[in-house]
């Protein structure tokens, strides 16, 4: 701009200008969709990323365009068009609306909540061949998460006295909360130890009748799983990755 200002005396007036022009468009976008005209909307936007590449207005266009997306076509293109844009502008203030139509549409239809799931739980989670492995199940917060670790630290020394295993809880989010039995070398001594305490009588008896679920877990997704907080992710991951090939 200052190399324009020095050489172009009308280089002020032109720029204005252009911005005057790209005003105009995005209030026309802008009408457009609040009109319905939804395919219209799309091609425009796609032109408004041509016209001006450098634009400050790239998020509201791709909102209008995802939101357009979702009028014409069905909830789950609409939640990948909103997931894209998310991961595009994650500090723009576009993205928080974004992520609320998200979280409106997750709750509503079970069928675009697990797609989205699978697709997150695949570009956070990997599949260690190698490496620790953890015993976990993902409690609700309302039982007695001490008494629980009690009777599993009591199951380990019935079962396994030579190993000294440490049985760990955290918080995942308002309603689940991680424990974990730390480590197994191998994953087949992880899964020979979930075989084994699934039958363990005092450590049912604090979770049957309520929302839990059992899985092994390596250290460095237990350490995604705690950032994440969205446990369901995970055994979606878990289910695909681990337990189908057990």
């Amino acid at each position: 701009e200052i190399a324009g200002l020095l050489t172009d005396p009308d280089f002020i007036a032109k720029l204005e200008k252009k911005e005057n022009q790209e005003q105009l468009f995005y209030e026309q976008i802008f009408n457009e969709y609040r009109n319905g005209q939804y395919p219209q909307v799309i091609a425009d936007v796609y032109e408004a990323f041509r016209r001006f590449p450098d634009s400050e207005l790239k998020s509201r266009y791709a909102f209008l365009r995802a939101m357009s997306l979702g009028a014409t076509t069905d909830r789950m293109t609409l939640s990948l068009a909103l997931d894209s844009l998310i991961k595009a502008y994650p500090g723009d203030e576009v993205a928080m609306s974004a992520r609320n139509v998200l979280a409106m549409i997750r709750e509503k239809d079970p069928n675009v909540r697990e797609a989205v799931q699978k697709k997150e739980a695949e570009e956070i989670y990997r599949i260690d061949s190698a490496g620790v492995y953890y015993y976990g199940m993902v409690v609700n917060r309302d039982i007695d998460v001490n008494q629980l670790r009690f009777e599993i630290i009591n199951f380990n020394l019935d079962f396994y006295p030579q190993s000294d295993f440490d049985v760990t809880d955290d918080p995942v989010n308002k309603t689940d909360h991680l424990v974990l039995v730390r480590s197994f070398p191998e994953l087949a001594a992880a899964w020979a130890y979930h075989d084994s305490i699934r039958d363990a009588g005092n450590v049912n008896g604090l979770v049957q009748n309520t929302a839990f679920q059992r899985f092994i877990i390596s250290d460095v997704n237990s350490q995604t799983l705690i950032r994440d907080k969205v446990s369901d992710k995970y055994l979606v991951f878990f289910n695909k990755h681990y337990k189908e090939n057990q």
